[in-house]
């Protein structure tokens, strides 16, 4: 796509669509120089995150199930990659709880990550343009939640929680969470 819509200002391209990391192997494997960041987020948020949206959106499931298998997938294809050693420094995982506990410090780590020289006035600059907050005031039109850590306790039912440890609990401790209710820290 980049290269048809004959693009060549930049060295980067960010694509950040979630479950293309089922071709993350095949894009480290055909391009050497390629990069992949996994930015992994508690599924259980993801869950009501999708809940949310297909209230707005005709793309995202609406059923619990199809919601944790989505995420399932996207978190083992994840882990996989990272867990390669040919891909070693060439693929990452930032936890979405984490960015959100230090955004300054998270940021700087993908930009060292990218290879993207930065200030410290550039990691600030970038933190304060991507806060939620700003993007729900400037994009009347666009579908933005409010990215809180924990809000799946609002939208899941016991039932729900029951599947979600039962389809997805083995992955999402191995991703380093917790199934227990008051936390989603690293284990």
């Amino acid at each position: 796509y980049y290269c048809r819509a004959r693009r060549t200002d930049s060295r980067l391209l960010v694509e950040k669509t979630p479950l293309n990391s089922r071709y993350a192997e095949q894009l480290l494997a055909h391009f050497p120089e390629a990069k992949v960041l996994f930015v992994l987020r508690d599924g259980r948020d993801v869950c009501a995150s999708l809940e949310m949206r297909s209230e707005h959106e005709s793309w995202p499931p609406a059923d619990r199930k199809e919601q944790i298998e989505l995420w399932l997938e996207a978190a083992t294809a994840g882990l996989q990659i990272l867990g390669d050693p040919r891909y070693a420094g060439r693929a990452a995982q930032i936890r979405y709880e984490d960015l959100i506990e230090d955004p300054l410090a998270e940021t700087a780590r993908l930009y060292g990550f990218a290879g993207i020289e930065s200030t410290s006035e550039l990691v600030a600059q970038a933190v304060e343009q991507t806060d939620f907050a700003a993007l729900q005031r400037s994009d009347k039109s666009g579908f933005y939640r409010n990215g809180i850590v924990g809000d799946w306790r609002n939208h899941f039912s016991a039932e729900d929680e029951r599947l979600f440890r039962q389809l997805a609990g083995p992955v999402f401790l191995e991703c380093g969470y917790t199934l227990d209710d008051a936390s989603t820290t690293q284990a």
